[in-house]
């Protein structure tokens, strides 16, 4: 595994390549630099897997360089795990917004150092290998195969996004560990402020039916931009959960009412869906539960609060059920 780690601070950055040498990496280049690094970063001819940055550098801070990074075509999906003392939210929310992958605080933890690295780099093995997997499929029943930007089709599966984007230009849409890494990290400081709301697209398994791959991807995005502008101008982050249900972080649960939030919403989704060119007429439907608010916690249960949010989209959509059967 090919690592760049890049700290201002060569103390700093010896005991980070401590800790990666313990554990067995063997590919590190350390860098004091943020214009230096980047540079490798472009020019070497064998990509780099993971990558390391500090946030406090001089002649650019670790989230300007995340995202400059992110617009290099190698580095879409890399691994960039952004090291730092800084807990505060407004900190954690500009790094993810760049394309943060994960945190990695100072001091250093050499168990957490390691865990975080190999859990960033197994994820994009496994969208690596659910990726290949599917264009093996796709050539070996002649059908054209398709690019990374695609969706998994397939009667025997639902609806899931299989491309390797974990961060949708304008939309804040990150994929689902990313977006875990981001509710950890949040919920550590003491004065955060984080609603999780549950959101589903209805009909999703019709639109999956009557759209292509690209259009069905579309659509998703669509559903991310609506969601966005409903809650600004707050910043909202939000993953697909799978089946059209977007769980979505925010700082404050939304003022208004859940019915016209939701009225809101669909009118904005409806709009979009109508200027996208569809082929089809899709059908546009969607359920909104009210916000859950998670405390601020050291360690917080991403499962325990995804599903509890999940739980309340539920019980509002067996309640409109129940509402137009009578």
């Amino acid at each position: 595994m090919k690592i760049l780690a890049v700290d201002d601070d060569p103390i700093a950055l010896d005991i980070l390549g401590e800790c990666l040498a313990q554990a067995g990496h063997e590919h590190v280049t350390l860098e004091t630099s943020a214009k230096r690094a980047f540079d490798m970063l472009r020019e070497t001819s064998i990509a780099y897997d993971c990558v390391l940055l500090d946030i406090d550098m001089p002649e650019r801070d670790g989230i300007e360089l995340c995202a400059d990074i992110r617009r290099l075509d190698r580095y879409r999906n890399a691994p960039i795990l952004m090291i730092t003392k800084h807990m505060e939210q407004a900190v954690v929310e500009r790094a993810f917004a760049a394309g943060a992958t994960d945190y990695v605080t100072k001091p250093f933890a050499f168990v957490e150092v390691v865990t975080r690295i190999r859990v960033a780099h197994a994820l994009v093995q496994e969208r690596r290998a659910a990726l290949d997997s599917y264009l093996a499929l796709q050539n070996s029943v002649g059908q054209p195969a398709v690019g990374r930007a695609s969706v998994r089709k397939s009667k025997d599966m639902p609806p899931v996004m299989v491309d390797e984007e974990q961060h949708v230009s304008g939309d804040n849409l990150l994929a689902l560990p990313v977006f875990r890494n981001y509710l950890e990290q949040a919920a550590r400081e003491d004065k955060a402020k984080i609603h999780l709301t549950a959101i589903k697209a209805q009909y999703i398994s019709r639109v999956f039916e009557l759209t292509s791959s690209d259009e069905f991807l579309e659509f998703l995005k669509m559903f991310a931009r609506a969601i966005s502008e409903e809650f600004a101008p707050e910043q909202v982050f939000m993953t697909h959960m799978g089946n059209g249900v977007f769980l979505c972080s925010s700082h404050h649960a939304p003022t208004r009412n859940l019915t016209k939030m939701e009225d809101a919403l669909l009118l904005t989704l409806r709009k979009l869906v109508e200027t996208s060119g569809f082929v089809q007429d899709v059908p546009v439907d969607l359920v909104m539960g009210s916000a859950l608010k998670i405390n601020p916690t050291p360690k917080l249960n991403f499962c325990r609060a995804s599903k509890a949010a999940i739980a309340r989209m539920d019980s509002r959509d067996l309640e409109q059920n129940a509402v137009s059967a009578a």
